[in-house]
């Protein structure tokens, strides 16, 4: 392959990617999950609110606490798009389209890194990096969570561009890759609470390229970087980019372990079988059975689709295989590193929902495996398809054959044609399950609390000197004595900030205060969820109300 047909491939993959991303996002999934609307209302306090309150931050406590960047990223969107759902879901389609082109950049870069080390496995990097990442930009896994505001779509970020740029610089001793890859793992620091495993992988990285460091220096075969100066410069930066939030969590330890305490295997009668459990039922959910939570994927398929299932377990084979191989430690460890890393990366990302008991399988928090997933699918691929050119192509060569030598050719092209046609049923199997089977579902309704954004978007086209009251009946957590579920009609109508509710002439109201309510004319009620109870209420105190129903809202005008 060509280095210009390489890149005209990873183009038609990458804006391949891009569309299922960017397609149609102002529209799916429905409505503002309370999660993502919390993030929102954090935005526009960081943008609009007077200090202290104001302004960008590490650490945002509410709602479980959540690492500062994402959110501040959002804020940004916010501001020049205004309050939508989908302004604060394209910053996560930004992230999950760039992680298309950090992982095609880290595949190559890791197989190249070992390719002298592999002739007799004779694997193309060019082609392992293009199936992987043909594998990502068509996952339903990666696209689903490309789509939603959650801030651990950053999390393959990190994984993807920081590996790439410490693997070049192992191979190459260039100090900038190694100062970009300190930096990025640095701000992985600001991203997802899973990203705290990743320096594990790193450890471990180093160690073996360590190892490989010393045995070479000692047979002087070849030249090699000083991996403990580029070591110490790495841990270097990432302390340096890590003292803000550090100091945060030194202020704050209460916020370093957050909703991870309360869902820890460990807080389990009994943690070991949690343990046990949470493993199985993860390694199970690429293959066999998927997370079924609707936001998180759709009604328990397996992470992966048939196809690309079966090009992981290949490339897991493969790559236990290879581990195995005494030659590796004898003398050639970088040639170990790629099956080394996936193997290391696939551990160490499977740990954030194994050592957790709700709620497994759990593709959300298992979303750094996506890395390894993906590329131990592209190593499979690729490795079954050189096999298989590698058969046809000594056909071609034998003598013996001549006389069908334009039989085995056309073979060989209806071997191309027949891989065009099983990318075309994977990406177009990605198409229909996201765009058509979920977005057109219950599922997708309910699981993006459509309902009560559709009250946001009612009340947000209601005049300003409209009193207008929201009956948050809606459950969840309080936030500032609010619960959560009310969140996307607050971030919808530009109401999270008191100073903005009275500006906006709108108030929320506990169901247990509805008799506070001042009986004054005209004005607009809206419960979040019409109980009996609530209407009760309201009936006692405005007898002469008027209820109507409109768009699946219950509005009540006094």
């Amino acid at each position: 392959m060509t280095r210009k047909a390489e890149i005209a491939i990873f183009g038609i993959i990458f804006l391949l990617g891009l569309f299922f991303r960017f397609f149609n996002i102002t529209e799916t999934p429905p409505g503002l999950y309370p999660d993502e609307a919390m993030n929102g209302g954090n935005a526009l306090e960081a943008l609009y609110a007077p200090p202290p309150a104001g302004g960008f931050k590490v650490f945002y406590p509410e709602n479980n606490g959540r690492e500062g960047l994402f959110i501040n990223i959002q804020a940004l969107s916010v501001k020049i798009f205004g309050e939508h759902p989908w302004s604060l879901r394209i910053v996560s389609s930004l992230m999950g389209t760039l992680t298309i082109l950090g992982i095609y950049l880290l595949t190559r870069e890791l197989f190249q890194l070992a390719s002298p080390y592999l002739f007799r496995f004779a694997l193309s990097p060019p082609l392992v990096a293009l199936f992987t990442s043909f594998f990502l930009a068509t996952s339903y896994w990666h696209i689903n969570f490309s789509r939603i505001g959650f801030r651990a779509i950053m999390l393959p970020l990190v994984i993807a561009f920081g590996f790439y740029w410490l693997f070049k610089s192992l191979r190459t001793g260039s100090i900038p890759s190694l100062v970009l890859s300190g930096i990025v793992f640095g701000l992985g620091f600001y991203t997802y609470i899973a990203v705290r495993f990743v320096p594990f992988i790193g450890i471990a990285v180093l160690a073996l390229a360590f190892w490989h460091w010393i045995r070479k220096r000692k047979t002087a075969m070849e030249h090699t970087p000083c991996v403990p100066c580029l070591s110490a410069l790495l841990v270097l930066i990432m302390i340096v980019m890590g003292i803000p939030i550090g100091y945060y969590f030194l202020q704050h330890p209460a916020d370093f372990t957050g909703r991870g305490g309360q869902v820890s295997v460990f807080s389990a009668e009994h943690p070991l079988a949690e343990f046990a459990k949470s493993t199985a039922l993860s390694l199970g959910m690429f293959n066999v059975r998927g997370d079924c939570n609707p936001r998180h994927n759709f009604r328990c398929q397996p992470e992966t689709s048939l196809l690309v299932g079966i090009f992981f377990l290949v490339g897991l084979f493969i790559g236990m295989r290879e581990l195995l191989k005494k030659q590796y430690y004898e003398s050639d460890l970088n040639g170990l590193m790629p099956f080394f890393f996936l193997l290391t990366a696939f551990f160490f990302m499977m740990l954030p929902a194994t050592l957790t008991r709700e709620g497994i399988p759990h593709a959300l928090r298992s979303i750094g495996m996506i890395i390894p997933v993906m590329m131990y699918a592209g190593l499979g691929a690729a490795w079954l398809w050189q096999k298989s050119m590698a058969y046809i192509d000594e056909n071609l060569r034998d003598p013996r054959n001549s006389d069908r030598y334009k039989q085995i050719r056309r073979i060989r092209s209806e071997a191309h044609i027949l891989l065009i046609s099983l990318a075309l049923f994977i990406a177009s199997g990605s198409f229909f399950t996201y765009f058509i089977a979920f977005a057109g579902s219950d599922d997708a309704y309910g699981g993006f609390s459509a309902d009560i954004s559709t009250i946001g978007e009612f009340l947000n086209q209601k005049p300003d000197d409209l009193k207008k009251y929201v009956i948050v009946n809606g459950g969840g957590d309080p936030v500032r004595g609010i619960p959560i579920s009310s969140q996307p009609i607050m971030f919808l109508t530009h109401t999270f900030l008191p100073e903005d509710q009275n500006t906006r002439n709108l108030r929320y109201v506990l169901e247990s205060d509805i008799a506070l309510i001042p009986n004054e004319h005209p004005q607009l009620i809206v419960p979040v969820r019409e109980t009996t109870e609530v209407m009760e209420k309201v009936h006692a105190k405005f007898p002469k109300a008027r209820v109507r129903h409109a768009n699946g809202i219950t509005v009540i005008e006094n």
